[in-house]
């Protein structure tokens, strides 16, 4: 008995500030990553298809999407393929507008709506008998106070396979998602532990059988990277073996230059044009004290963008190199007063204020050179306003 255990796809999610038709394609781009797995499904001769969570980004998604990834599902049916749904906390089953519930007369397969771990259906698949666990969060009805520790498993023979979505311990506070009792989880003894939720892939070894999270298959944004693999697990009579198959995905790679050795704009120029890749989604992080202080970031993005898919520059900059700084201070001239009041400026700063004012001494000193201010990429903020 062999399955293909899915999770996290955000089907329909777009990246933001991007230019619309851009977007739109890597939309299109990430979307084509279920029918992707459903030709390996499909090509591995597997049984049981599981999708543990976030199938979509958005619980309500548009309806061309839902028919789409529906046509997907029924043609692992039509191949006598058992997919199973298991919502996640991005496509919440809560909601009454819900995918789930709008169209639960037509989803194929099995799909998870109990608010509680509770045996969804036993099956025949490849000769074995087959048990399905499983539990959909449902908002005021899921208990979320504390982890779930009460994990049914019927005393019949065959494998035994539960499907969460959620983290094992104490989620974070207020996130609408499961907290799962590892020890709990472990006793209930089952063969495999589908999990979902978490992008990275990760194992843990439970007595009777290993708990998974495959990871998310393709990138949603920088610092999400994607695992680029889907994640096959067999049964060969006395316990599950995993491992991960190859998936084409879209590459997404966030790369840090130190501009600190640097003082000469062509030598970046060379750096950001080595790694140039027409399919890439690619963020350069500048990171170091800069020699330069005409440097244009807005400038260098886009002397280079028509060389990938989607490129952003960010000046992650620690400011000015301290020597160039100091050497300017003691000139006599506009400049040297200028650095001169903004040294004192920052010796008295606290932290909060330090990177401004760093900032405003980068510009200005580039406006005194007649380059102008440069216009910057700057990170986003962390966190909520």
């Amino acid at each position: 008995m062999r399955l293909l255990h899915l999770a996290d796809l955000h089907l329909g999610w777009r990246p933001e500030g991007w230019p619309e038709e851009r977007a739109e394609q890597r939309r299109q781009r990430r979307d084509a990553v279920l029918a992707g797995a459903v030709d390996a499904a499909l090509a591995e001769g597997v049984e049981l298809v599981l999708i543990v969570g976030d199938l979509f980004d958005h619980f309500d998604p548009p309806t061309d999407l839902v028919d789409a990834t529906l046509e997907q599902l029924r043609r692992l049916e039509h191949a006598g393929i058992v997919p199973v749904t298991v919502p996640g906390n991005h496509d919440e089953l809560t909601y009454g507008t819900s995918v789930y519930r709008r169209r639960r007369a037509e989803w194929p397969g099995v799909l998870v709506a109990e608010p509680a771990p509770a045996h969804l259906a036993s099956l025949e698949l490849g000769g074995v008998p087959v048990h399905l666990y499983g539990m959909a969060y449902t908002g005021g009805v899921t208990g979320a106070d504390l982890p779930l520790r009460d994990f049914p498993r019927l005393e019949r023979s065959g494998v035994h396979i539960a499907a969460y979505h959620g983290v094992l311990g104490v989620a974070a506070p207020g996130a609408r998602t499961l907290s799962l009792d590892e020890e709990a989880l472990a006793a209930a003894r089952y063969h495999y532990v589908a999990l979902g939720h978490l992008h990275d892939p990760i194992r843990h070894r439970f007595p009777a059988g290993p708990a998974v999270y495959p990871g998310a298959p393709e990138a949603l944004d920088f610092g999400d990277g994607g695992c680029g693999t889907l994640t096959v697990a067999e049964w060969d009579g006395e316990a599950m073996a995993v491992r991960e198959l190859p998936l084409a995905v879209q590459r997404v790679s966030d790369v840090a230059l130190d501009l600190t050795p640097v003082d000469d704009i062509g030598e970046i120029d060379q750096a950001v044009a080595a790694l140039a890749d027409p399919d890439a989604v690619q963020r350069v992080r500048l990171e170091g004290a800069l020699w330069l202080p005409e440097l244009d970031v807005r400038a260098l993005e886009e002397r280079h963008a028509h060389a990938f898919f989607h490129l952003e520059i960010l000046d992650d900059l620690t400011g000015l190199a301290p020597e160039l700084i100091a050497r300017w201070a003691e000139e006599a001239s506009v400049r040297g007063a200028f650095v001169a009041r903004m040294l004192e400026r920052l010796q008295g700063s606290g932290t909060a204020s330090r990177e401004r004012l760093e900032r405003a001494l980068r510009w200005g000193v580039a406006a005194l050179a007649g380059t102008g201010a440069p216009s910057e990429r700057v990170r986003p903020p962390e966190g909520p306003p």
